[in-house]
């Protein structure tokens, strides 16, 4: 048994593990049951992530959105990043032109070379 809310621990690998409220039962059978991760920290943030956008989900019995489970704990992992492309977002967001203007780069010739 595991000591984190609606996880299994099997073999070294924490699941999600979660019986489906009757009216969602239709898009998502009797069970939920996901890896998590192997690692017990990530596995309780992750499982209590899921259980929030499950429970937002089930919310209203009419109309019970279905969720691609798989996605959203994807969406839940840190992602790596190059600096280039945070450098290139950066620069559209600031809507930095990569070019100086030309009255910036007679300026800058006259300071370094003098006239």
């Amino acid at each position: 048994m595991s000591h984190i809310r609606y996880t299994l621990y099997r073999s070294g690998t924490y699941y999600y593990n979660r019986r489906v409220p009757s009216h969602a039962v239709r898009i998502y059978g009797s069970h939920i049951r996901q890896v998590l991760s192997s690692c017990p920290l990530e596995a309780e943030a992750y499982a209590t992530r899921l259980s929030n956008v499950l429970e937002a989900s089930w919310d209203c019995p009419r109309s019970t959105t279905p969720i691609n489970i798989p996605a959203v704990l994807d969406s839940f992992k840190p992602k790596s990043y190059l600096l280039s492309e945070m450098a290139d977002e950066y620069l559209s967001l600031r809507k930095i032109e990569l070019t100086p203007p030309k009255s910036s780069r007679r300026n800058l010739y006259q300071l370094g070379w003098g006239s």
